[in-house]
């Protein structure tokens, strides 16, 4: 409690790797862990009021493995400093790591301002989200990944809001894995601009209920803002509004193998539609001269080569035919 803890962007070590526990050849040239871990369920690490991890040079911020849980409480927050943030190419990619344990973040706890890493990575763990995830500059890393049979809950006052990321989602959901939406997803820009639900390893689930908010995302690839592909993946609303989202593929796109989106209530309304085409590309051949005797032709159902025939024998140089509607001629 009213504690800061700042890395300052500093590491030990020259391997950007976990520590094995199988071998342990090398462990000492890799950097730190975290600036806090728990490992294989020894124990509970609490973030009360006040306490800012911040800055972080190693692999994390927080490293939590087995059943050990990672409670953050109103006020705290994982952090970098504006100015660090700006200059940082750090190699740790994970703010918050969760294998197989448990993460709740209560109202007025955030993840925020963190540049070239996740908010949170969780691997066979379970989240619940009622602070903000907010200000990721992701890079080539998904804001929020929930992967191997994890669960992810984003409460009634969860938001996760004003994140970028040049990687797939910003809330990439797989391998297994179920997502709750009751909270807010809000003004994001992501190749799918809220959510990615994907098999590889077991079909995955996202959930919309009453007052959540999917709104004002943008997705700069070529997926939907929601986007469910593959295996039996489906994405469900049973209440919520997902409305002035911008993407190429719509709001919602389900594709590959029985993907589903099963629409039991809510909105979804006022999204736009990104349309985009290639430049035409002419080519233009220079000339010093105009040629006079070109006849030009309406084509008509049924005519044949007459009058073409005819042109070139009283001497035309060209011929000019206009098409039908689609730009057919007959044969």
């Amino acid at each position: 409690k009213n504690i800061i803890l700042d890395d300052a962007g500093k590491h030990m070590g020259t391997k950007f790797a976990f520590a094995s526990t199988s071998n342990t050849t090398g462990n000492l040239e890799c950097v730190q862990d975290a600036i806090i871990a728990s490992y294989n369920g020894t124990g509970t690490i609490i973030l009360d009021e006040g306490a800012t991890l911040k800055n972080f040079g190693g692999m994390t911020a927080v490293y939590v493995t087995g059943s050990g849980k990672l409670i953050m409480k109103n006020g705290s927050t994982i952090c970098d400093d504006e100015n660090f943030a700006a200059s940082n190419n750090r190699n740790g990619k994970h703010a918050v790591y969760l294998i197989g344990a448990t993460l709740e973040m209560d109202e007025g706890s955030s993840v925020q301002n963190i540049k070239n890493a996740l908010a949170i990575n969780s691997e066979g763990a379970k989240v619940v989200v009622n602070g903000s995830i907010k200000g990721i500059d992701g890079k080539s890393n998904p804001v929020v990944r929930v992967v191997k049979n994890s669960e992810f809950t984003l409460g009634k006052t969860g938001v996760i809001e004003n994140n970028t990321t040049d990687s797939i989602a910003t809330a990439y959901i797989q391998s297994g894995s179920v997502a709750h939406i009751y909270g807010k997803i809000i003004g994001n820009k992501a190749p799918a601009g809220a959510l990615y639900i994907v098999t590889n390893g077991g079909s995955s689930y996202g959930y919309l209920y009453d007052g959540a908010e999917i709104i004002n995302n943008e997705s700069t690839g070529k997926y939907g803002v929601i986007e469910v592909q593959q295996g039996d993946c489906t994405f469900t609303m049973n209440g919520g509004t997902v409305s002035g989202n911008k993407a190429k593929a719509g709001a919602i796109q389900v594709r590959k193998a029985n993907a589903k989106f099963i629409m039991n209530g809510g909105v979804v309304d006022n999204n736009e539609l990104l349309l985009y085409k290639n430049v035409a590309h002419r080519t233009f051949i220079d000339t010093d001269q105009v040629e006079n005797k070109v006849a030009l032709f309406k084509s008509g159902i049924g005519m044949d080569d007459t009058f073409i025939n005819h042109a070139v024998d009283i001497g035309y140089k060209g011929c000019v035919l206009e098409a039908m509607g689609r730009g057919n001629i007959p044969p």
